[in-house]
């Protein structure tokens, strides 16, 4: 989601990252039903969507919140490959506080497969594991413990997802942070801003919704849409994106 060819997307005009790029997905996107949760144990399901082709969903992320003082964050990442012929699948079980507007991780353990035929192929699949202590990521992989800088404050990718939809689709001064993508690259001087304020035709209605946009060193910008409750609908970047489909 928030990786990729960077020099590709400087390149690129703001434009590329609105909701242009995913207008098929619009002309048939209903909002899921549910009441969107906070605070509260929750889950929300996102489809993913590769901008060539639109035509169907291609994978799906599920984010499960448990709250409680370190709370819980559950990642079930699924995405099929070659066609439909593999299937990658990354699990991440991550645990966190709350500081401001931002929630710091403090330990995670992430699995990672791909899948033929339904058998995992074992020279592509990975077991780690995380802590973060005193502006350090310290990883544990099979290849070892390695130390990683990571200015604090930090928040890995996915928690992205939660903290916008707590923003109530206000205006806020830009967060400055370090991203943690996919629970292992260490990404320096990241920052989350308000964008704008926007109507779109989604089917047959007009929506407004409000945008905010991640930009930063080593990142493909990325555009989060929320609607008037605040809850996050769809999250677009210049080659992917992701678009509500459940609430639980």
């Amino acid at each position: 989601m928030l990786a990729g060819d960077v020099a590709w997307a400087a390149a690129k005009p703001e434009t590329e990252y609105s909701l242009d790029g995913i207008a098929p997905v619009l002309a048939k996107y209903r909002v899921p039903a549910g009441t969107p949760e906070a605070s509260g144990p929750w889950t929300r399901v996102y489809a993913h969507y590769w901008l060539q082709n639109l035509n169907a969903s291609n994978g799906s992320v599920t984010i499960t919140h448990r709250p409680g003082t370190v709370s819980g964050l559950g990642i079930d990442y699924r995405m099929m490959l070659e066609g439909g012929r593999r299937q990658y699948h990354e699990a991440m079980d991550l645990h966190f506080a709350w500081s401001g507007k931002l929630p710091i991780p403090k330990t995670w353990e992430m699995e990672s497969s791909v899948m033929e035929d339904g058998k995992a192929l074992d020279d592509l699949s990975a077991k780690s594991s995380g802590v973060l202590r005193d502006n350090t990521l310290v990883m544990k992989t099979v290849n070892g413990t390695h130390a990683y800088k990571a200015p604090g404050p930090a928040t890995v990718n996915w928690q992205l997802f939660d903290v916008v939809s707590r923003l109530g689709g206000k205006r806020i001064e830009p967060l400055s942070f370090t991203l943690i993508d996919h629970g292992d690259k260490v990404k320096p001087e990241a920052t989350l801003s308000y964008r704008k304020r926007v109507t779109v035709v989604i089917g047959e209605a007009e929506m407004p919704l409000q945008s905010y946009e991640l930009k930063g060193r080593g990142i493909l910008p990325t555009v989060f849409w929320t609607d008037e409750r605040g809850l996050l609908l769809f999250v677009v970047s210049g080659l992917e994106a992701y678009c509500l489909k459940e609430i639980q």
